[in-house]
């Protein structure tokens, strides 16, 4: 899928496609890349701002259940619009 747009169709669950490769700055200043967690199990969410209360309980709630998570071999990671 290299160079194509992840596009839905009918019928097709969104956990069944591919995400573009994409590398962003994380919180603590390094780079992450979809790449590293190639053969891995990821869930990905995307939050639109920092430090408002239902992005902050979204990115709570993923804290919490972090353990469970790791326990079913998953890593999490959220996406900000934000430049804060």
């Amino acid at each position: 899928m290299a160079g194509k747009t992840a596009k839905a169709t009918k019928g097709e669950p969104a956990a069944k496609r591919k995400a573009p490769d994409f590398t962003l700055p994380a919180s603590d200043g390094t780079q992450v890349s979809l790449k590293d967690y190639r053969g891995k199990k990821l869930v990905i969410y995307f939050y639109p701002q920092d430090n408002t209360p239902t992005c902050t309980q979204q990115a709570c709630d993923f804290r919490d259940y972090n353990g469970k998570f790791a326990k079913l071999d998953v890593a999490v990671i959220g996406i900000s619009l934000s430049t804060e």
